[in-house]
């Protein structure tokens, strides 16, 4: 069950992550609310669950029903008239690395980057993040590696 000090702490958490998928501050709320609204209204959340994974889980879940169902509608548009789900950051550019707006460099990685990278920054474990997404804590290590090293280059660390 979701408490006012358990929501407190999961909820930045939360609105971190669903920034990460969404790309758009509105759009990430409106997940996160989306997901605890829901959760506050179920009677059927498990008793043992950790429900911070849970609530990471149903974020991720809620977004990709998302997608899939825009995908099938005319696209959800931006102000510029752009899909709000399309990145048009060029990774290569370095000028907003030098600029120190990591959150491009992210938002310019595929999703499996981003997602692991940005449940790791913001404080969760190998285990913790193999929960919430559902792999192993080994596949969690081996993609975390291979993340930074997309983001090396484009950070000028080589």
């Amino acid at each position: 069950m979701i408490t006012a000090k358990v929501f407190e702490n999961i909820y930045p958490k939360l609105l971190r992550y669903a920034m990460s998928l969404t790309k758009r501050p509105a759009a990430a709320e409106d997940l996160v609310m989306a997901v605890i609204t829901k959760l506050l209204e179920s009677s059927n959340v498990p008793i043992d669950v950790n429900i911070e994974a849970y609530a990471m889980r149903s974020v991720k879940n809620l977004f990709l029903n998302t997608i899939k169902k825009e995908s099938r509608e005319v696209g959800e548009q931006g102000e510029d008239g752009e899909s709000i789900y399309e990145s048009t950051v060029d990774p290569t550019s370095g000028s907003f690395v030098d600029e120190g707006d990591l959150s491009r460099v992210l938002m310019s990685l595929e999703e499996k980057c981003r997602e692991i990278l940005t449940l790791h920054a913001i404080g969760n474990s190998y285990k913790e993040i193999s929960a919430v997404l559902d792999i192993k804590a080994g596949t969690v290590m081996s993609r975390m590696a291979r993340c930074r090293e997309h983001l090396d280059p484009v950070m000028g660390e080589r």
